[in-house]
């Protein structure tokens, strides 16, 4: 995949010059606006955290994550699947980078939407094409 000089995939584009976090991503053949708030440096070792309205089993993840680990090895990113307001809010009190897809899109079939796996799926995609890492560990929170 190549980069463009901004160091984010090609088909990564900006969704506007009125927020420059925001930015457009298609997954799945579906256009998403996805917002990125950076505040912890990326690191070869990104732990990804997909959520829907989660915030309190990410609090405890991240708790037990800062307490047991060597601080700077590794950078946290959670990424909300449109939680929509106040969740979004309380994320960004965690102190960690934070994937905010803010369009609301549905799983394909029936059972992917019952088990919540197609929203997890986009979460991991768009977390896997915004930044680089060398090793990536995931914590399902659901």
């Amino acid at each position: 995949m190549s980069l463009s000089r901004h160091g984010r995939p090609h088909d990564i584009r900006m969704a506007g010059d009125h927020d420059p976090e925001m930015i457009m991503l298609t997954i799945d053949g579906r256009r998403l606006e996805i917002r990125v708030t950076e505040r912890m440096p990326q690191a070869e070792t990104a732990i990804l955290i997909p959520t829907y309205r989660g915030e309190d089993l990410c609090a405890l993840a991240i708790d037990a994550i800062r307490r047991f680990t060597v601080e700077g090895a590794y950078s946290i990113w959670v990424i909300d699947t449109a939680s929509g307001w106040p969740w979004r809010a309380r994320l960004h009190r965690l102190g960690v980078n934070v994937i905010e897809i803010r369009t609301r899109f549905w799983p394909r079939t029936e059972r992917a939407r019952r088990h919540g796996s197609y929203a997890n799926g986009v979460a991991l995609e768009a977390g896997t094409r915004l930044f680089n890492a060398a090793w990536w560990f995931v914590m399902h929170n659901d």
